[in-house]
């Protein structure tokens, strides 16, 4: 799976010295919103959900990362987030296998578990794991707050 499927696309034959670097657009930072706020982090999630609604305004998909120098709401995380997807893009690495197999590449807790569980997460839920999974939540709640109404609500997605 090319990792830069959610990035615009350029040619895999450019050379390394060219500026033009796929950037994450909008889609992969509502991934990263989505995931920042099932683990309740407010910080993260409003970061990277302002970065998501900057990168949605532009007209055209930003080529380098001189072109994120100008705009706002694009604060430590969302760079670091296309300061990454750069060096992986630089190194060329296009997909999971070749990054994971990287014997000198580093990666942080969050990025270990997002390959670990990747099949499993990217994967919807269906309408009876939802429910079985919403009975549990259920029960539990009625054990703390017998009279607690509980309601699944949303998609389907883990």
């Amino acid at each position: 799976m090319d990792i830069f499927s959610t990035f615009p696309h350029h040619p895999p034959t450019s050379p390394p010295s060219n500026p033009t670097i796929p950037l994450p657009r909008q889609d992969a930072f509502e991934v990263l919103v989505e995931h920042a706020d099932f683990c309740d982090s407010k910080g993260p999630a409003l970061a990277f959900r302002r970065a998501a609604s900057v990168l949605k305004s532009l007209p055209a998909a930003l080529r380098c990362l001189r072109d994120t120098e100008e705009l706002p709401c694009l604060g430590e995380q969302s760079r670091a987030v296309m300061e990454t997807a750069e060096k992986w893009y630089v190194r060329g690495l296009r997909t999971l296998e070749e990054i994971v197999t990287q014997p000198h590449l580093h990666l942080n807790r969050m990025q270990q578990a997002g390959f670990l569980y990747y099949a499993d997460i990217s994967r919807g839920l269906s309408k009876a794991e939802a429910m079985a999974v919403g009975a549990i939540v259920e029960d539990t709640v009625h054990q703390i707050a017998p009279n607690a109404s509980v309601v699944l609500t949303g998609g389907f997605r883990r």
